[in-house]
């Protein structure tokens, strides 16, 4: 569980602090929610690399096939 809290001072006309006031929430699904969002953003990154990484190597097939290139066919 996570717990957001903020505590407030009580004080008297002088000043003096008489106690303290403590308010806190449960965050955990903002937690889980932030997690899951980097976890996806990870995701996303290793997926865009992959693709960069796949787009280069089109890109040197493409190169070799330039004009004049003889093409094969595997049979």
């Amino acid at each position: 569980m996570w717990l957001s809290a903020n505590y407030t001072p009580v004080v008297d006309p002088h000043g003096n602090a008489l106690k303290v006031i403590k308010l806190a929430r449960d965050i955990s699904k903002e937690k889980q929610l932030v997690e899951q969002s980097q976890k996806q953003a990870e995701l996303m990154k290793a997926h865009e690399e992959k693709m960069v990484l796949k787009e280069k190597e089109y890109l040197k097939l493409i190169k070799e096939l330039e004009p004049g290139a003889s093409l094969s066919v595997a049979k």
